[in-house]
Formats: structure tokens, sequence, C-alpha cells
């Protein structure tokens, strides 16, 4: 039919038919894509039958590994970014120096 034809060859007819549904704005523009593959062909009804693929998994030894190398990773890097013999940032506070204001 000649609606037919002109829905999907006319870009004008196109255009004005998304304009009246809302899918395109004034100063908008429409892009055809041509050479890819009808998608008929995957469409499915209600009730087919669709086969899942089969689950793929890492096996357990391999997480395990993975786990240990990115441990040992870490502290090798947390150990490289503390300087040794630095002290640490408490300070020792005895508790006659916390009742020092109050003494006075």
């Amino acid at each position: 039919s000649i609606q037919l034809t002109a829905l999907t060859v006319d870009s004008d007819v196109i255009a004005s038919y998304a304009r009246d549904l809302g899918y395109v704005n004034n100063g908008e523009y429409l892009v055809k894509l041509t050479g890819l593959e009808n998608l008929s062909v995957y469409t499915l009804e209600t009730g087919d039958p669709v086969k899942a693929a089969g689950v793929i998994c890492l096996p357990d030894w391999f997480c395990k590994l993975a786990g240990v190398i990115f441990g040992a990773a870490v502290f090798l890097i947390i150990s490289m970014l503390i300087k040794p013999g630095k002290k640490s940032v408490r300070r020792e506070v005895r508790v006659k120096d916390l009742y020092a204001p109050y003494n006075s």
C-alpha cells in the first residue's frame, strides 16, 4: 500500500508521524539506520520456550588465590607507605596531667 511505502521510505512522512507522536521535537533530527538485520526473526511470542545459557563460574581455588594475592599486594603497599621508626601519633598522658588545670 502507498501508506506503508511512505512510512518505510519517505523521511518527511516518518518525521511528521514522529512529531505527532511526541518522539521528536522541533529542531531535532531523525537518523535512519540502514543495513541492519530484520529483528522480526528474534521476536518471541508468549509461551515460546527459551533455553537459558549455562552458568559459568570461576573455580573456588582461583577465587581464594586471587584473594590471597590481592591481600598481599595491599599489605605491601601499606607497609611501603608507613615509614619505619616513626613514632605513633598517640602520646602518653598521665592522669595527674589531666587534672592539672583544676589543681592550680
